[in-house]
């Protein structure tokens, strides 16, 4: 059972395949974030003499990674419980 809410496949909705289809795009989308993000993280060359500043824009970098794991987390949960029969 996932501990995110799964849409419910129905006549009148979006189909199982179609849903799939979206939340695959979210973690693509993730994947591509991932790269940004890893292109843009802080380096102590930005920072120089600034460690203080350094360790804050590490942490906030770190919060970002966090975020983007939650949101890709849930999609994948949902593409599963959609593979597996869904609701």
């Amino acid at each position: 059972m996932s501990k995110y809410t799964l849409p419910q496949v129905n006549m009148n909705g979006t189909n199982r395949d179609n849903l799939i289809a979206q939340h695959h795009e979210v973690v693509q989308a993730c994947e591509a974030l991932a790269r940004a993000l890893s292109e843009a993280r802080p380096h102590g060359r930005d920072y120089i003499f600034r460690p203080h500043e350094l360790q804050a824009a590490q942490d906030e970098s770190a919060d970002d990674y966090r975020a983007l794991d939650a949101i890709r987390e849930r999609a994948n949960a949902i593409m599963v419980g959609l593979w597996e029969g869904g609701k």
